[in-house]
């Protein structure tokens, strides 16, 4: 199982699974079934809004696998307010919330980025995180890894007395084990998005949850601003290059869909992608040979997935020997990105800049003279 598997794997669906039923199934809220107004959406993101109630925020997160209805729904009241007199209903937190637990990467990447690290208590799979203060904390016991292998440690979940368990939703519903821990569950769908942009705008939650909304604000418009400029860079190259993505793994090849975050970031580093045409929003299997018909003469291969540091064309080719039959390959134009070396997992949501940034000057290295690669590079 790959990391982001791995991270996905432990925040496992939340209540609306039952959509045949009326309004969400949550034995912890009191939750609306209709979405917030369009007015109350964020710029970009489609999985969440927070809207003005009162004198207070409300964070709502939307179903993934139906916008129209609420997933969760959770008043965010800071603690400084006196709330004797106040008759507040369904799932409070009081902010900065101090205690979560991030059952995905990044959960806890984007609140670190907002300064909230000491809110962080506990995480999943800590064999696999690349960040040296969250690795350092592990070692300290300020944080505490929760859930590792497909299994939760739940005794250690509920000795940390979370305010909220952060997880990422998912069709199989939710594990037994989360729901007697007693805590709230908070979902977060952001790799439900289709946009670069949308994934990068969850750092918005993650500054409700803090009470650094401005902060929040800030740091996404420094992110948005930054690749609107690359995509307008990009979109003055001549040429219009065509790509394709990803390999085979475990005996299939998952290829992203048309309507894919991969497609849309493809698309706005002016390149052609060879299954733009597709009207999926999420990755799809084909065989090896409806692959090589169709992207055999492309002119770049997309790759993302951990490998030794010195990985190189003659590793790729061991793996199929179908792999050296690709234009790409032949012509050294494999764009790969390490996500161990990298953190990709970690930081890349937050960070489409510098992913739209490396791929441009692969693609058009005419546009960017002496880009410093962060996440992408040609293979050597």
């Amino acid at each position: 199982m790959g990391q982001r598997a791995r991270f996905a794997a432990f925040g496992v669906m939340l209540f609306c699974i039952y959509l045949a039923l009326p309004g969400c199934q949550n034995p912890h809220s009191q939750l609306n079934t209709e979405a917030p107004a369009e007015a109350d959406k964020p710029m970009y993101a489609q999985g969440f809004t927070i809207q003005q109630e009162g004198q207070f925020n409300r964070l709502n997160i939307l179903n993934p696998w139906n916008k129209t209805q609420c997933m969760f729904s959770c008043l965010m009241v800071p603690e400084s307010t006196d709330t004797t007199s106040m008759h507040l209903k369904g799932n409070v937190l009081f902010t900065p919330v101090k205690s979560l637990i991030c059952l995905s990467s990044t959960q806890w990447k984007g609140l670190s980025m907002l300064g909230g690290i000491d809110n962080i208590k506990g995480i999943s799979e800590a064999s696999f995180v690349r960040d040296e203060t969250i690795q350092s904390r592990l070692k300290q016991g300020l944080i505490t890894e929760v859930a590792a292998n497909n299994a939760f440690k739940t005794e250690l979940i509920v000795n940390i007395h979370p305010d909220a368990i952060l997880y990422s939703p998912d069709p199989a519903g939710i594990p037994s084990v989360l729901l007697q821990t007693g805590g709230l569950l908070l979902p977060w769908p952001d790799y439900f998005e289709q946009h670069p942009l949308g994934r990068a705008e969850w750092i918005k939650v993650c500054g409700v949850l803090l009470q650094k909304e401005q902060a929040a604000d800030s740091l996404f418009n420094q992110i948005r601003n930054a690749y609107l400029e690359v995509k307008q860079l990009a979109a003055g190259a001549k040429l219009k290059p065509g790509i394709f993505a990803d390999k085979q793994f475990s005996g299939q090849w998952y290829i992203p869909g048309g309507k894919s975050y991969m497609a849309r970031m493809f698309a706005d580093a002016h390149s052609h992608y060879i299954w733009e045409d597709n009207g999926a929003t999420a990755s799809f299997p084909l065989d090896i040979e409806t692959i090589v018909a169709r992207a055999g003469e492309a002119d770049f291969w997309r790759i993302a997935h951990a490998a030794p540091e010195n990985y190189s064309y003659a590793e790729l080719a061991a793996e199929h020997e179908i792999y050296s039959q690709f234009k790409a390959f032949k012509q050294k134009q494999v764009i790969f990105c390490n996500t161990t070396t990298t953190a990709y997992f970690e930081k890349g949501p937050f960070e489409p800049h510098l992913q739209l940034a490396d791929l441009v000057a692969c693609m058009h290295p005419e546009l960017l003279h002496g880009h410093n690669f962060t996440y992408y590079t040609l293979l050597k």
